[in-house]
């Protein structure tokens, strides 16, 4: 019996998708991308994982701790919107977290962005190297200084 080779479009295109997908699978696994290496894999960019700061790193002269209170129910994403943008990290919904970042302004100011959905923007607050930054996200929006308009974000540096 004679096997008959289907070369139909459709049959060719199967074929080249599965041979693209085969080469992306061997690429990732050869690359060290894939779960075959058995080793964790860092964050190409360097912005989704955040480390805790180590004690010699908290309150030293070139960083700033930004200590966030997130009292809402949905995780948050917090990113340093100015100057230059800069992702922190996600604080659970009804968690605290905080940040040890390098002092690279005198006025910030913060952006939240909620994984169900929307967002809020916090005033300029004014930090030095080495103070703390109290970032609190709240679930129901409130006036906020200095203009008094309603907020679910507020920044705030840390009284000595």
């Amino acid at each position: 019996m004679k096997l008959k080779w289907d070369r139909s479009p459709a049959m060719a295109r199967g074929v080249a998708r599965g041979a693209c997908v085969a080469l992306m699978v061997l690429g990732t696994q050869s690359c060290g991308l894939g779960p075959a290496t058995g080793r964790a894999i860092p964050d190409p960019f360097g912005s989704g994982r955040t480390r805790p700061a180590a004690e010699s790193e908290r309150g030293s002269p070139n960083t700033l701790t930004v200590h966030v209170s997130n009292r809402n129910f949905m995780d948050a994403t917090v990113e340093v919107i100015e100057p230059g943008r800069r992702r922190l990290g996600r604080v659970d919904g009804n968690g605290q977290r905080e940040f040890s970042i390098p002092s690279f302004g005198s006025r910030m100011r913060f952006s939240v962005e909620f994984l169900g959905g929307g967002s809020c923007t916090t005033w300029y607050v004014d930090v030095a190297a080495g103070e703390t930054v109290d970032l609190i996200i709240d679930s129901q929006p409130r006036p906020r200084p200095p203009n008094g308009t309603r907020s679910l974000c507020e920044a705030v540096r840390r009284r000595r």
